[in-house]
């Protein structure tokens, strides 16, 4: 699709585009900041000027850079920009940060000093590098840990500083072993062939300090744009400078007011001082919201105003004012996720909504366990986003090493990692000779392995050497393929040689079908990575850089049928019908780390507000009075947040449950009498009316049963104490004999 100013494909696409949206699209040229406020359309409005600058101003499609920071928002926005342009549309550089440097720097990998067949390693490879880094260096990983270390030199690396410039910059002992850390790791990771995340947008920004190779990349990516730019860190601001300081043709698009990951490197200023760096830009306000109600937007919009660093700009919507924001006042962490799971139900049985419909958000990771355990005893299927990857799974990691030294064999994290996998008698002192050997020899791992398999160098065991001949075989036969053949046929024919099947069986069999399971899924993505149309390559070596780079967000199933719970960081980006935030206590939310600092209040700040703009038709605020934390209840005092949304855009109620000296209640589950049960507090299906504050307490006796969490099923064995202080002894199945303290054990009497 091609054509000029005012043809007919151009007026297509300029189609449905708000006058602030067209403003964009069509502009002239030059440095552009788009503010784009939460739901105002700025995927559109990116992915339609790429298409306007192919089919209405003729440009080529493979000089457009568009980047962005998942791999799912890069995957939207490469299928829209199809849609609009056809086969074109194809070779546009869409990508994140990550996958465009890593691309780059295997076009530039000479100029780089590395191998172009590198491998990415994630935070895991990273932490087991420097561990190895550590004790060469006799240092002990109990007194300085690989991770608290790991996350300094990022940082210093994010920060465009080298091991050098640490060294210099020392104000003391430790800083000193940072920069001597940051050394010998750097050159870990240059033996390995290896570049971990921070390598990836490092090395590309070094590499264009040479100004013919700057040139050359200025010229190639003739047009730069920007999703997401006000979560741009000073590495990613230089990459982007670089590449366009020639033509000036910058297009970013960003939300000041979404800026939440200082914590990671990200910003600020980047979107702040666009105009300052860039004294001839122009800049364009999307304000109109199509996701959320006038209610919700007022609520944002109350809130956010209380900062101070920001540009300004007041979202509004031609949508229905729809219900206030409602604000519940909790006893403690479980009444608050009772409250949850209450609403969630009422949602799917009175007003015909499905699970996807619901979100529950909260400030740590830490806080979903109770979320788990109610939406569990509620049997309401929910999914959580944020905790473990499938890419992290243990079996699934094995199976992406054998793949990595196929393409790498100097990864010496990999090989460690399925050496014995399944198990082959090579014991630990056995493998710490080879390295000795492989380091004085100035080789990798898999080299040395290699020559002491065909009888070379010191003399070993022969059962030893058959044994590492039998790991270079396999290693040795899929390579032949290695070319030719697609990843999930390299894939299986070293599962079934290596029948890691049965070698899961005999780790634990409770668990092989599970985990073979998640083996049978990585191979179902291979074939579905191998299958796509417009996969310019298919390799292993692409695959794996595909798999490498994957975040938490790449894993969240937008049509799965459950409920989905996630942190507030992870939820930029998404939407939903119905979202609850949860945990609005101080301390909690706004964070204590942040709370007596301005510029992490603000972000904090920053952070609820991007929470109550994913909600399109309702918003829930929850706060608890009291929470449970390091084996103790702590009382709790409402977020700031709350008293700064203006009193016409919320209704406050509390869910009138007893304190923590009334530990039960008497009264029929939700839905109806008559079923025999009474209900602990915070149990699965019991939950007051929110005026309700006269329920009496029932006493527990002994012969009772009842039902944990964890446990199971039970029978009171003994009560003693009251109130606060009530202790039951309960014998469960199998014998087990349990002392609980009944105000924190969430039981529910089955009669």
């Amino acid at each position: 699709m091609s054509g000029q100013p005012g043809s007919a494909a151009a007026e297509q696409i300029l189609t449905g585009l708000n006058p602030p949206q067209r403003e964009a699209v069509e502009h002239e040229g030059g440095p552009l900041l788009v503010l784009a406020g939460a739901g105002s359309g700025k995927t559109r409005v990116l992915t339609r000027r790429v298409a306007f600058l192919i089919a209405a101003r003729g440009v080529y499609p493979g000089s457009i850079l568009a980047v962005t920071f998942t791999n799912k928002a890069a995957g939207e926005m490469r299928e829209r920009i199809v849609s609009l342009v056809g086969e074109a549309g194809k070779s546009v550089w869409t990508g994140t940060f990550h996958s465009v440097g890593a691309r780059l720097l295997r076009i530039e990998a000479a100029r780089a000093g590395i191998s172009r067949d590198f491998s990415i390693f994630d935070r895991a490879d990273s932490v087991s590098a420097l561990k190895r880094v550590l004790a060469a260096m006799g240092i002990s990983p109990k007194e300085h840990t690989p991770e608290s270390l790991l996350s300094i030199i990022s940082r210093a690396k994010n920060g465009m500083k080298s091991p050098e410039t640490l060294a210099e910059e020392a104000q003391g002992p430790y800083d000193r072993l940072v920069a001597r850390v940051f050394t010998e790791y750097r050159q870990a990771l240059r033996e390995q062939n290896a570049l971990d995340f921070d390598d990836l947008l490092v090395l590309p920004v070094r590499l264009l300090d040479d100004e013919e190779l700057r040139e050359k990349y200025s010229r190639i990516f003739s047009h730069v744009l920007v999703d997401e730019y006000q979560d741009t860190n000073r590495c990613q601001y230089e990459f982007l400078h670089q590449v366009s300081r020639d033509h000036r043709q910058l297009f970013v698009v960003g939300d000041d007011d979404q800026s939440i990951y200082r914590w990671r490197g990200a910003d600020l200023s980047n979107i702040l001082d666009f105009e300052r760096d860039h004294p001839d830009a122009q800049v364009v306000r999307l304000e109109q919201n199509y996701r959320s109600t006038g209610m919700i937007l007022g609520a944002a919009n109350s809130v956010i105003r209380c900062n101070v660093g920001r540009k300004g700009k007041e979202l509004w919507t031609d949508n229905a004012e729809g219900e206030r924001i409602l604000v519940l006042d909790a006893s403690d962490e479980q009444a608050e996720a009772m409250a949850v799971l209450k609403m969630v139900k009422a949602g799917l049985e009175e007003e015909g909504r499905t699970p996807k419909d619901f979100v529950v958000l909260y400030r740590t990771n830490a806080q979903s366990r109770v979320l788990e355990n109610t939406f569990q005893l509620g049997r309401v299927a929910y999914q959580v986003v944020g905790g473990q990857r499938f890419y992290e799974r243990r079996e699934v990691k094995d199976v992406l090493a054998y793949l990595r030294l196929l393409v790498n064999p100097n990864d010496d994290v990999a090989l460690r990692r399925v050496l014995n996998v399944p198990a082959r008698g090579i014991g630990k002192k056995s493998l710490e000779d080879l390295q000795t050997v492989a380091s004085a020899a100035g080789s990798s791992l898999l080299d040395t392995i290699r020559r002491v398999a065909a009888g070379e160098g010191e003399p070993v065991r022969p059962a030893l050497r058959a044994r590492l001949g039998e790991f270079v075989g396999v290693l040795d036969r899929a390579a032949i393929h290695l070319a030719t053949t697609p990843v999930v046929e390299i894939t299986e024919a070293i599962l079934e040689e290596i029948r890691y099947q049965g070698h899961l069986e005999k780790e634990d069999e409770r668990t092989a079908i599970a985990r073979w399971e998640n083996v049978s899924e990585l191979l179902t993505a291979m074939q579905e990575f191998g299958d796509l149309p417009d996969r310019p390559d298919a390799s292993v070596a692409a695959f794996l850089q595909e798999v490498s780079l994957a975040t938490d967000i790449d894993d969240f199933d937008e049509q799965a049928g459950a409920v989905t719970l996630m942190t507030l960081h992870n939820a930029k980006g998404l939407e939903f019908p119905c979202t609850f935030i949860t945990g609005l206590e101080e301390g909690l939310f706004p964070h204590a780390n942040s709370a007596h600092d301005e510029g992490g209040l603000e972000e904090e700040r920053r952070l609820f507000y991007v929470g109550i703009t994913r909600a399109q038709e309702r918003a829930v605020l929850l706060h608890a009075g009291a929470r449970r934390r390091y084996g103790g209840f702590h009382l709790c005092r409402p977020s700031r947040f709350l008293d700064e949304v203006e009193p016409e855009f919320v209704e406050r109620r509390s869910l009138g449950l007893p304190d923590h000296r009334r530990a039960m209640r008497t009264g029929a589950p939700a839905g109806g009498s008559g079923s025999g049960r009474s209900r602990v507090e915070g149990s699965a299906d019991y939950f007051p009316s929110y005026e309700d504050e006269t329920q009496e307490v029932a006493r527990p006796e002994p012969g009772m049963r009842i039902r944990h969490p964890g446990w199971g099923e039970g029978v009171i064995e003994a009560v003693e104490g009251r109130g606060e202080n009530l202790k039951l002894t309960i014998r469960f199945r199998g014998g087990v004999m349990k002392k609980v303290l009944a105000i924190y054990a969430n039981l529910e009497l089955l009669g």
